[in-house]
């Protein structure tokens, strides 16, 4: 059973880092999972970030000629080689979705959203058309599948119920490559990068962008900078244009305890986290927190700022510890108070380790998202 996917704020198709094409190829993955044939069917771009209404014009005018051609295409096509599905990853004001709800319904197929969100003071702003758009889409689909809590409420009162609304918990494919012989591991990291295995190791995953990226990297280079205990190292896993910014914020890092390793790929930042002894990231504005799933998924106890979605993946006290409002002033002092308490406490952590894994397992693996995806698309296809 073929579904057609489309992601249009970003393609999962493109190399470039994103959480967003992340968690399109994810999705795609529990479809497959899920015993349905998902194939991409177009990489159309239909975001537009400024709030230029004659770009949007012209990308509209776009996404309708390839749904028109589309649509001749599918009808030429073989029975078994038609979708029976459409399947929409995250559209919303900015990117609005001109091609699946117009295909949908040219062929009598079911048309699945997933991340849908609704923004009402976009109404009559500079996107209210890709906010019209977003809202008939909404309405059209069959399922609505929703993994951050967030958006849920605007969901439901655009939608005047919940019937169609699916939360789903953050997924990710169990890694099957976790070394248990973590010491021999960070053993063979710490010669690579010469770090010191003797130490804790902290560990920070982000891109480097001039937007809530950097503010949490200024909120962490503080903290370092305040954690009492001497026997740490910090990790920082990363890239981008705001690069030069963030190494300036560690400048006053005089006893080399903060290392940059550059971007890598998912086996090498899987290998870290299994080596390293505590994520850290203040979170600031994020809005699902992929990277804290990752985390958990190898075990690795969580420090981060409750923001977005990170507390359905994040047990505080439990995998991990939330800090609130990890904007405020004072949150480079609780950041590096709770770092000094966690390293001081080597059983806690122990423990934060186990009950990691046991959360990603029980509630977080992609297979749980495929089944719980699947059984909503075929009780809809058979009704």
């Amino acid at each position: 059973m073929r579904i057609a996917f489309y992601a249009p704020m970003k393609s999962p198709a493109s190399p470039r880092p994103s959480g967003d094409r992340k968690i399109a190829r994810l999705f795609m993955s529990a479809l497959s999972a899920g015993s349905f044939v998902p194939f991409l069917a177009s990489e159309f771009r239909s975001w537009e970030g400024s709030g230029d209404i004659v770009a949007q014009k012209m990308i509209k005018n776009q996404g309708l000629a390839i749904a028109k051609k589309m649509i001749e295409q599918y009808k030429q096509m073989d029975t078994d080689q038609k979708p029976i599905a459409w399947f929409t990853y995250h559209l919303y004001h900015k990117s609005p979705d001109w091609i699946g709800p117009v295909v949908s319904e040219a062929l009598g197929i079911p048309y699945f959203v997933a991340e849908a969100s609704v923004s009402p003071k976009q109404r009559d702003g500079n996107w209210s058309e890709g906010y019209s758009e977003s809202l008939k889409a909404i309405h059209q689909a069959a399922r609505i599948f929703c993994i951050n809590p967030k958006d849920i409420s605007a969901l439901q009162d655009t939608l005047g119920s919940d019937d169609n609304l699916v939360s789903i918990a953050p997924f990710l494919d169990q890694n099957p490559n976790l070394d248990s012989a973590t010491k021999q591991l960070k053993n063979t990291l710490s010669r690579q990068y010469k770090l010191n295995p003797d130490q804790y190791w902290l560990l920070t995953v982000a891109m480097m962008r001039e937007d809530s990226k950097l503010s949490s990297y200024q909120v962490l280079a503080k903290a370092v900078d305040k954690i009492q205990r001497k026997d740490w190292q910090l990790i920082i896993v990363g890239d981008g244009v705001a690069e030069t910014l963030v190494k300036e914020l560690f400048r006053n890092d005089f006893k080399r305890q903060v290392h940059f390793v550059g971007r890598k790929d998912a086996e090498r930042i899987d290998q870290l986290m299994q080596a390293a002894d505590l994520f850290v990231w203040p979170a600031v504005n994020e809005a699902l927190g992929m990277v804290a799933l990752e985390a958990l998924s190898n075990g690795l106890p969580n420090l981060l700022g409750n923001a977005g979605g990170i507390q359905q993946i994040i047990e505080h006290e439990e995998t991990g510890l939330l800090l609130e409002n990890p904007e405020s002033a004072n949150a480079p002092d609780r950041f590096a108070t709770a770092i000094d308490q966690l390293l001081s406490d080597p059983i806690r952590l122990a423990k934060m380790r186990t009950a990691s894994l046991t959360k990603f397992a029980n509630h977080h693996h992609l297979q749980i998202a495929a089944d719980q995806i699947a059984s909503h698309i075929k009780a809809v296809i058979k009704s």
